[in-house]
């Protein structure tokens, strides 16, 4: 697969590439210099598409071992500047704590039941807790007034808005991801701000597709950024 301009694994089995990952790199755009962390870092696409949009370093943590080993190498491929550390973001080594200004995930939506057995189906699964220990794992891991950026479908809003806040990441700007106008929303784009003071910002609907079903131009945009 050619993604940002090199060519980069995929293996459909672990975690391809999705549509999500690519806005979530536009909603999340680091300044230069900053220094990120992908919980959940899969292939590291996410990593990839940020490096196209900010001159930034990505580490990542991961708890499958055959996807870890896979973003260490589309890291090599692309220069993207990093380390994948193989562990559960449960788990953040002591030397991750309060280093990072922008922390980012894509996390699974799959139910706890669907999937392999073992770590890989652990790293694919949405597990009742997971909003509450990926919140923490972003607060531990932020420097204070670091962003952590995620995406997550419209019904579990609610989830992670209480987990936030549980831990001290207040929730500051809020992207509607829709097909079309007039259409609900099918993405939430959400972004917390460690120590921030409440408010948070309904930002305009990013719409995929006009009513003649044809791409948007911001859509178009987004995607001329990443090749």
């Amino acid at each position: 697969m050619i993604l940002c301009g090199r060519e980069v694994l995929q293996n459909p089995a672990l975690f391809p590439l999705t549509q999500d990952s690519v806005l979530l790199a536009y909603f999340s755009v680091p300044k230069n210099g900053t220094r990120v962390l992908d919980l959940g870092v899969g292939q590291g696409y996410l990593g990839i598409l940020l490096r196209e949009w900010a001159d930034c370093t990505v580490d990542g943590l991961e708890l499958s071992e055959k996807a870890a080993a896979a973003a260490r190498e589309n890291y090599l491929r692309c220069a993207v500047p990093g380390n994948v550390l193989t562990c559960d973001w449960r788990d953040l080594p002591r030397d991750r704590v309060e280093r990072y200004v922008l922390c980012v995930a894509n996390p699974p939506y799959f139910p706890a039941s669907a999937g392999p057995a073992g770590k890989h189906r652990l790293a694919r699964t949405a597990g009742a807790d997971m909003a509450e220990t990926l919140c923490r794992a972003a607060a531990r891991a932020l420097q204070n007034g670091g962003r952590f950026c995620l995406c997550c479908p419209p019904e579990r809003l609610p989830d992670w808005l209480c987990a936030l806040r549980s831990v001290g990441v207040e929730p500051k700007r809020l992207r509607p991801v829709i097909q079309q106008t007039g259409t609900p929303p099918c993405l939430l784009l959400l972004e917390g701000k460690k120590g921030g003071k409440p408010g948070m910002r309904w930002l305009k609907p990013l719409a995929l597709k006009t009513r003649s079903g044809v791409p948007t131009s911001e859509l178009k945009a987004i995607y001329g950024g990443t090749k």
